[in-house]
């Protein structure tokens, strides 16, 4: 049995300033106080949970405590806002040289970054990676900041992440697509929507499609392929609010049936979970927020993945999950 690994990992909403709440997760004082004061309203990340996360991925793609992963995927919201002075830090996080000064200008700590992992590290675009400054409101989707801080790691609006990940005659393709509201005009429902709502655009769909029918041609000799498709906003999410859905989904799911996509990945909800509606053909897996700074009220905790790809002798390929919480007492990520 031949096996493949991935890690996955969502929502870390890097930012400018760590530590923030935003008074829509938590109303007080002090967040309102960080509204007007520090520009923000919304959470930011906690710093100690992110370099516990850049030790695990280390750890792991070494092989130090567990077969070594092949891949690591981030799901969205990699920043807590699409403006330069966030972006700017989370294009650190991924882009500078391992255990270096994290932030040289704004600390003398040394801390990991997930840059000189020698395997592959993929991200796509979240809804607080879009996020640009509005005379309207706050905030209004549709930035592309992050397209130009990331051009080296995203070419959207799907992507086709290479190198393929395979082991023997077993191969895993993972394919990203940008679902984030183009116009907060998208939007349905209340004005504020904007702000969580994706969609799947017909045009977007069409090239994801079109991207996984060129895999298949690709990798017709394997004994086995296993489509994947990545996404921020998980599709029929079981106990997601209307303001918070990926409009259109059901036009996602039918495309991931006919095509034989074999799981999705995504984020947005801040849950781990894996879940299969009826109707699906596949299992969605939502990896949780890696780092968001938390309330201690917050009984979610901050997550992380591990799929363990399966391939068996008849060619079925079946999927394993890790799920990984970070511990507070010890400050690191742990199995559960």
């Amino acid at each position: 049995m031949e096996t493949i690994r991935i890690l996955h990992a969502s929502d870390l909403h890097i930012a400018e300033i760590p530590d923030l709440l935003s008074p829509a997760d938590h109303f007080s004082a002090g967040t309102f106080f960080d509204l007007l004061r520090k520009r923000t309203a919304a959470a930011s990340y906690n710093k100690q949970v992110l370099q516990s996360f850049a030790d695990l991925a280390w750890e792991m793609a070494d092989g130090r405590k567990s077969p070594p992963i092949d891949a690591v995927i981030l799901t969205g919201d990699i920043a807590t806002t699409g403006l330069p002075r966030d972006l700017e830090v989370a294009q650190e996080f991924l882009n500078s040289p391992p255990w270096l000064p994290f932030f040289p200008t704004r600390t003398w700590e040394m801390e990991p970054t997930l840059a000189g992992l020698k395997i592959p590290v993929w991200i796509l675009p979240g809804n607080h990676d879009r996020y640009q400054l509005s005379l309207k409101s706050f905030y209004e989707p549709g930035g592309e900041e992050f397209d130009h801080y990331f051009e080296d790691k995203w070419r959207g609006p799907v992507m086709v992440y290479d190198p393929p990940l395979r082991q023997a005659d077993c191969v895993v393709r993972l394919i990203g697509a940008d679902f984030n509201l183009l116009h907060g005009s998208d939007c349905h429902g209340k004005w504020y929507n904007q702000l969580a709502q994706g969609k799947v655009y017909a045009h977007i769909l069409t090239a994801l499609v079109r991207e996984t029918r060129k895999v298949r041609t690709q990798h017709a000799e394997p004994h086995s392929l296993a489509v994947v498709w990545a996404v921020h906003f998980p599709p029929r999410y079981p106990s997601l609010r209307q303001a918070m859905r990926l409009l259109q989904e059901e036009t996602l799911i039918e495309m991931a049936n006919r095509y034989g996509v074999t799981a999705m990945l995504a984020g947005h909800t801040h849950e781990a979970a894996r879940y299969r509606i009826p109707g699906m053909h596949f299992d969605v897996f939502c990896a949780g927020t890696v780092s968001q700074r938390l309330t201690e009220e917050d009984r979610n905790g901050n997550h992380c993945q591990i799929l363990n790809f399966h391939f068996y002798d008849d060619g079925a390929c079946g999927i394993e999950l890790e799920n990984y919480l970070f511990d507070r007492v010890k400050s690191a990520f742990l199995k559960v």
